[in-house]
């Protein structure tokens, strides 16, 4: 009787974890406001090189990009207030959607500047392999949730997320997009390491990873692009041979871009003063390349305090995920940090040429609908952690008496 009555008061104690145990009203206040206020100030940074960018091109992006970050407040809101365990339950659905819209792509894509990466629904293009790798970080955090260290030690429990991230991976290269491609691997596979994943599991997934490299750079002409190859060959070119090349090269991207951050130094030549930008030399100044345009106004100075504003964000979100004692809002925040990070990562280095030109934008400053919609949802994501820190889904994460 004693055993039993001990067993239905441990069963009691977990349901009640499970169930939100704060209002409405109470989890509006449990906001993460350092987080919001952060995400705030880099997009306020971006809107201002938007309208720099704005004043010396036909284009003006600033409206756009301003009604795209409301959008993806509103986002930031509704993801932080859902309850987590419906963000579980349709883990799996949201990454079969996902999956379904990249498919689309190779169907009924929208081509632009050779790729084909987007979806037209009546005036909005959509861009899929952004929404995607939001989509697989929710369904990872909800299959690997109290998973046993036997489970994880198992390949074949891994076999769903491995399905489901390789075939998202394989759509998004033949896209193609290189640089997404490789951005979700690294993005899966650490949230995965984090996990309690068996070493030699880890080893078995760098030796795969390895072999494909290997692969593609034996023959990259068989799997890349001829504009992908060149952005490969233009890495590693030095400044002279790339000088000796016609200015419409796609080496000219990078070194453009090294000249503008380069002649700025420290403090750069002010607000509103970019002598690249308006020669018109940088090219895609509102995408890719919108540091270069913030390197030129606000100099070393000025991208120190970005990147640490970016930093800030990102190991916010990591110590959220240290906070969490359920295993599924522990990884959710990682997850989204990481994805939020990986975007800043990969396109300072691409700027600064420590990468090749991938095409990858920085979340909250370039422009781009979905990227900056899904970045917003991302941070949802670290937010709705932090505001359910204190509950818990399975019984492996239940204190031991």
């Amino acid at each position: 009787m004693t055993a039993a009555l001990r067993d239905l008061s441990k069963w009691a104690e977990i349901e009640s974890n499970k169930r939100p145990t704060t209002s409405f009203a109470e989890r509006l206040i449990r906001f993460n406001w350092l987080l919001l206020s952060l995400a705030l100030a880099v997009s306020g940074i971006g809107l201002f090189n938007q309208f720099v960018v704005g004043q010396t091109t036909p284009d003006d992006f600033f409206w756009g990009h301003l009604f795209r970050i409301c959008v993806g407040f509103l986002a930031f809101v509704l993801v932080s207030l859902v309850d987590p365990r419906w963000l579980r339950r349709l883990a799996f659905s949201g990454a079969l959607v996902a999956l379904i819209l990249l498919v689309l792509v190779q169907l009924i894509g929208v081509e632009f500047n050779q790729s084909t990466r987007w979806i037209r629904i009546g005036n909005f293009t959509l861009q899929p392999s952004e929404i995607a790798q939001v989509a697989l970080v929710v369904y990872v955090a909800s299959y690997l949730d109290g998973r046993t260290h036997g489970e994880l030690g198992n390949p074949l429990w891994l076999l769903p997320p491995a399905i489901f991230t390789g075939a998202m991976a394989y759509l998004i290269f033949t896209q193609p997009d290189l640089g997404t491609t490789l951005k979700l691997l690294v993005l899966i596979g650490l949230m995965t390491l984090c996990s309690g994943i068996r070493w030699w599991l880890i080893g078995l997934v760098f030796l795969t990873i390895g072999g494909l490299g290997f692969v593609l750079l034996k023959s990259p002409e068989s799997y890349l692009k001829p504009y992908q190859l060149d952005r490969l060959t233009c890495f590693v070119l030095s400044d002279a041979e790339i000088e000796e090349l016609a200015d419409a090269s796609p080496c000219d991207q990078p070194r453009q871009a090294r000249v503008a951050i380069g002649a700025a130094g420290i403090w750069g030549h002010g607000p509103f003063n970019a002598p690249q930008l308006e020669s018109l030399i940088i090219y895609e100044p509102y995408n890719d390349m919108i540091l270069a345009v913030h390197a030129e106004q606000f100099g070393l100075a000025g991208t120190l305090f970005l990147l640490c504003l970016i930093a800030f964000i990102v190991f916010l979100g990591f110590g959220v995920s240290i906070s969490c004692r359920g295993q599924f809002t522990r990884l959710l925040a990682l997850g989204a940090a990481l994805n939020f990070g990986l975007y800043a990562t990969i396109n300072f280095m691409m700027v600064l040429s420590l990468l090749p030109v991938v095409g990858m934008p920085l979340a909250l400053l370039s422009q781009g609908g979905t990227v900056t919609v899904s970045t917003w949802i991302s941070l949802g994501l670290v937010n709705n952690a932090w505001i359910n820190r204190h509950l818990v889904f399975s019984a492996e994460d239940q204190p031991t008496p």
